[in-house]
């Protein structure tokens, strides 16, 4: 039987300098690039989770809980006049993100998973993304050499 403990779809996407206008562009590039997001995809509440991560981890220094996430969300989506997301998708996407490396929870907070060597860096949570994809990596590369030899 099989267990999945983690699971990636990461793009290669140029960045293109007209993405770095806006705080949205980057957050939907970010969101398309780490799989969280499909390209072409209307749907923007992922994007919204992250806008208020960054926000409250970045912006206003604290680990946000599931409320203050929501409030937040449906505060934003309000504003475009937009029906705001069920708790449920929200949790859906916080979830996601948990399982990908990308956060943490502390207690009821979530926060972006850190580099421990780079506490203070905020894309931390790339490298640990990455430490897990070299273990699987590794695993990868053992059971081709292991395939192999069955013939």
């Amino acid at each position: 039987m099989y267990r999945i403990r983690g699971e990636w779809r990461l793009r290669e996407m140029d960045l293109f300098p007209h993405l770095f206008k806006t705080k949205r562009g980057l957050l939907s590039w970010l969101a398309v690039s780490l799989g969280l997001k499909n390209p072409g995809d209307g749907r923007d509440g992922v994007v919204y989770v992250l806008e208020a991560l960054f926000d409250f981890c970045y912006g206003k220094g604290k680990a946000p809980s599931f409320e203050e996430i929501k409030g937040y969300v449906s505060r934003r989506i309000l504003e475009r006049g937009k029906k705001p997301p069920s708790d449920e998708a929200i949790r859906h996407h916080l979830r996601r993100m948990a399982k990908m490396g990308i956060l943490e929870r502390r207690g009821k907070a979530y926060c972006f998973s850190t580099n421990p060597l780079k506490p203070d860096d905020p894309s931390g949570f790339i490298d640990v993304m990455f430490e897990r994809l070299e273990r699987v990596k590794k695993l990868l590369k053992a059971a081709v050499t292991d395939v192999k030899s069955l013939y």
